[in-house]
């Protein structure tokens, strides 16, 4: 007897759709922040010390980067969407878009700017080029997150969950292509994030627009 309610209240949890999304939750935390893990352990076995040093640094800036994109923009967005009618979500989702591309595009100047004058340096390093290319990848890192953003925001766990899976997959493809041809660098590791992102979130406004608009 006591055996058949603690089945029927286990049933009873697992059937739960807030249990449901606090597992997927975590699922996708750990799908994100392991796929950076792992990134760095792949990253850091296939090149040099020197240039492990470089892409750490590129790696920092980036998260530096997205922090702010999450302070400016996706905490505002997400107080807004549940103020906003289902009717106007549209250009609300069309605008938050818009705004981290608008921020994309600042910082990757500021990369820029910096380029140089990590060139100039005494030491001949290929820091520059990390700064370039992660400026270059920065607009496709920023529009990933700004829809994964949005799902969390809008309690659509599941889809942040499977762009999550696939970009990771992806990225690992292009990176495990790199690795094994010799080709890999901290520039093209970038560059890997950038393509896999890139997809990831066309297939991912292909999908919204098809669905219900942007």
């Amino acid at each position: 007897m006591t055996c058949n309610l603690l089945c029927k209240k286990i049933k009873s949890l697992l059937t739960n759709p807030k249990t449901q999304n606090a597992v997927m939750v975590l699922g996708d935390q750990a799908v994100y922040s392991g796929s950076s893990f792992l990134t760095g352990v792949i990253v850091g076995r296939a090149l040099s010390i020197e240039a492990f040093g470089e892409f750490s640094l590129g790696i920092s800036l980036m998260i530096f980067s997205l922090i702010l994109q999450d302070t400016l923009l996706a905490t505002p967005y997400t107080y807004h969407i549940h103020n906003t009618p289902s009717e106007n979500r549209g250009g609300l989702r069309a605008g938050a878009i818009i705004q981290s591309l608008l921020l994309a595009g600042v910082s990757a100047l500021l990369l820029a700017a910096a380029a140089p004058i990590a060139a100039s340096g005494p030491e001949n390093t290929g820091l520059h080029t990390v700064l370039l290319a992660l400026g270059c990848a920065l607009p496709f890192l920023f529009v990933r997150e700004c829809f994964r953003r949005q799902f969390f925001a809008e309690f659509n766990i599941i889809n942040a969950l499977k762009m999550d899976i696939f970009v990771s997959a992806l990225m690992f493809a292009l990176l495990a292509g790199f690795w094994w041809t010799g080709t890999l660098s901290p520039a093209l590791a970038f560059g890997a994030m950038a393509l896999a992102a890139t997809i990831g979130g066309a297939a991912t406004l292909l999908a919204r627009r098809t669905a219900h608009g942007l």
